[in-house]
């Protein structure tokens, strides 16, 4: 019994860690591929709005956040101080979060001002791979990814890569 015992426990930790190893592989893998997909603006819906909605040949700045987070509240003000200087660009903030709270963050942060930025309610991480808040995507005119930030980010950075 003894000897039996100490090959079927073995034999199990062995398969056990070879399963968990073989689950991380395919989540690194599923991982990568979305990482890749993204390289090019996916085919999005977010209400009424989709890719379709976007403007040809100007640049597009996805921003994932939720109007609770105190990082997306920072970039929602400095959206708002910077806005002449990103008025050449869409910019499309998305939240999870109801159409009425994203109301009273667009009044609270006066973004209604800004006729190039879009608020809207949607599962970000359905088309855009999941990742924290804030998380700002960057695409030049031609719908190819210039640069991902995560977290908290100064709008001059975002400056900055639009201008390259």
């Amino acid at each position: 019994m003894k000897k039996t015992l100490k090959i079927i426990i073995p034999t199990l930790l062995l398969g056990v860690f070879a399963y968990l190893f073989w689950q991380a592989q395919q989540k690194t893998q599923e991982r990568k591929e979305k990482e890749e997909a993204l390289q090019e603006i996916p085919d999005f819906v977010f209400g009424q709005f989709s890719k379709n909605s976007l403007e040809k040949g100007k640049a597009t700045i996805f921003i994932h956040f939720n109007s609770s987070c105190e990082y997306c509240q920072y970039e929602a003000k400095e959206i708002y101080k910077h806005r002449e200087a990103l008025s050449p660009y869409q910019i499309v903030m998305v939240s999870g979060e109801e159409e009425e709270r994203l109301q009273n963050f667009v009044q609270e942060y006066q973004l209604q001002e800004i006729a190039n930025l879009r608020v809207l309610s949607g599962d970000f991480w359905k088309y855009f791979t999941g990742s924290g808040i804030p998380d700002i995507l960057i695409y030049d005119g031609e719908g190819q990814l210039k640069k991902r930030f995560r977290g908290e980010t100064k709008i001059e950075a975002v400056l900055k890569v639009l201008a390259q």
